[in-house]
């Protein structure tokens, strides 16, 4: 199995009409916002297209970053209304995202870190075991992630590619009982 995971800002590429989020950067916290190029920001295309090539059959691409130009993005732009390309995530390989590219990924100060990921993670360690077969996956840490994301009202949408379950966890023996 190979999980690749990243937390960050996110930045939004955006299409010839100045409107469509066509691609999105990867920008860690401490890059220079000033000269983002491909050696301080990786582009999400170049991502997908090189998670891709991993002839491992159980790939996850996790992402708790923003594209929208709020939250967690460093664009500094405000875009309003946009319109997003539907391929963003599009791979055969299974990427996770904390937003949709339209909507903010908002920290979650009780973890000091980004909220998708903290109930992503708390999924992982048995609470999102729903089937309680002893295993979480993929699809059960996602769902139980966007069950605390509602219940908390934050409305970020978070995307999964394909709804795929990968075992990625064995619960502890006291979450089993």
């Amino acid at each position: 199995k190979v999980l690749f995971y990243f937390s960050g800002h996110g930045s939004p590429v955006l299409g010839n009409d100045k409107r469509t989020i066509r691609d999105g950067l990867l920008v860690p916290y401490e890059a220079s916002l000033d000269n983002l190029n491909d050696r301080t920001a990786i582009s999400l295309a170049y991502l997908r297209r090189e998670i891709g090539k991993l002839p491992n059959r159980d790939v996850v691409c996790i992402i708790d970053a923003c594209f929208s130009g709020s939250g967690k993005s460093v664009s500094g732009m405000k875009l309003i209304k946009p319109r997003v390309d539907t391929d963003l995530l599009a791979s055969n390989k299974l990427f996770i995202s904390a937003a949709a590219a339209d909507r903010p990924a908002e920290e979650y100060t009780p973890g000091q870190q980004g909220a998708f990921t903290y109930f992503f993670l708390k999924g992982l360690m048995g609470d999102g075991d729903h089937n309680r077969d002893g295993w979480v996956d993929t699809l059960e840490a996602y769902r139980y992630a966007c069950e605390k994301l509602d219940a908390l009202g934050l409305e970020q949408n978070p995307q999964m590619s394909k709804k795929t379950a990968i075992r990625v966890t064995r619960r502890s023996e006291e979450h089993t009982s």
